[in-house]
């Protein structure tokens, strides 16, 4: 066990657990270096379950959800059957099959130790490019940036397909570089999950409960957010220029360089197929289509 240092006099232990599960039913030592919330081990009498969307066992390191099963899970919500049969299930590997467990609504994972780390919330789950994102698994990361003290991560819709924007609170005295931010996202997360704008505020929008409020988040024009400075040096020939011009016509930036990589820009697949069919419409001289 670790014990206080002369740096930091006192000892921090997270204590996990929903009220439905009678409140702490995991409890982990925080290290003063440790930058992710860990959950820790469940305590007696307790079972933990991380499951993916058809409640099967995901493998260790992967992101799934929290289930809680033992003695002291509730009976369910007072008069409300409908939230109560979501949430209270019957336990899949309880050999019986009468026990019941919770669905947290968390994501988590199992680390190598035994232990857990808390990723996010399954509320905040959204498809990119066909694939399944946690936003605090974007959020965990770019608060690992050094400048950044808060970050929410915001899903919108653009079309028929979604842009990822992260919003970051500074820390005091500290400014950082959205180009920066999205490099180190890059250096660390797969490709999709990496926002295509970066938003330095003061401050966010708070709710009565004094969280920061999703919904006050707004779209920001995406001109005025280049996820990557425009490199500078050489002239562009007609033909580049062209094509600079339908990408960033698609992606509703400002200019895009001939030098840049385009999905590390924002585009997706169905953006892709959209200026395939532009480029070839420039090439034979013909009107776009009209749908």
């Amino acid at each position: 066990m670790q014990g206080p240092s002369k740096t930091c006099p006192f000892q921090f232990w997270n204590a996990y657990g929903p009220t439905e599960t009678c409140i702490t039913s995991s409890v982990a030592l925080v290290p003063p270096e440790d930058k992710h919330p860990n959950v820790g081990r469940p305590m007696g009498n307790t079972r933990y379950y991380v499951l993916d969307q058809h409640l099967q066992p995901v493998p260790a390191g992967v992101p799934g959800e929290l289930c809680i099963a033992g003695a002291q899970v509730a009976r369910g919500y007072l008069n409300r059957p409908d939230i109560t049969s979501q949430r209270f299930i019957l336990d899949p590997f309880d050999p019986a099959g009468k026990r019941r467990m919770y669905r947290t609504g968390d994501v988590c994972r199992w680390l190598r130790d035994g232990s857990m780390e808390y990723v996010g919330r399954s509320d905040f789950q959204v498809k990119i490019r066909g694939y399944r994102v946690e936003l605090g698994e974007i959020e965990a990361c770019i608060t690992q940036f050094d400048g950044v003290q808060e970050c929410v991560v915001k899903a919108f819709d653009v079309g028929v397909t979604k842009k990822l924007v992260a919003y970051v609170k500074p820390k005091p005295g500290q400014q950082p570089d959205p180009a920066n931010v999205t490099k180190h996202c890059s250096d660390n997360l797969a490709a999709y999950m990496v926002p295509g704008a970066v938003v330095v505020m003061e401050e966010f929008p708070l709710t009565v409960n004094g969280k920061c409020d999703r919904a006050a988040l707004k779209m920001p024009e995406m001109a005025a957010v280049l996820v990557a400075p425009i490199p500078e040096g050489r002239d562009r020939s007609s033909t580049e220029q062209k094509l600079c011009t339908l990408v960033a016509s698609i992606l509703g930036i400002q200019d895009v360089s001939p030098d840049q990589d385009m999905f590390e820009l924002g585009l997706d697949s169905l953006q892709a197929a959209e200026l395939a069919s532009k480029i070839r419409c420039a090439r034979h001289h013909i009107d776009e289509p009209r749908l």
